[in-house]
């Protein structure tokens, strides 16, 4: 994987890292947050694809 397409990742993964961390914040306040939720879940989706992208892109 070349440096560019790694710093990337690693922004969107930054970014994702945040979003995760403010979405639990705001469950841990209003458990029934059906917003936080959502994003949480859609967050963590995204990391997993994300995650899966960096593999595939490293082993060429």
């Amino acid at each position: 994987m070349d440096p560019d397409q790694a710093g990337l990742f690693r922004q969107k993964l930054v970014h994702l890292e945040e979003t995760i961390d403010e979405c639990s914040i705001a469950l841990e306040k209003n458990s029934y947050d059906i917003r936080a939720q959502r994003a949480l879940f859609d967050a963590y989706d995204s990391k997993i694809s994300t995650l899966r992208e960096m593999a595939v892109s490293a082993q060429y």
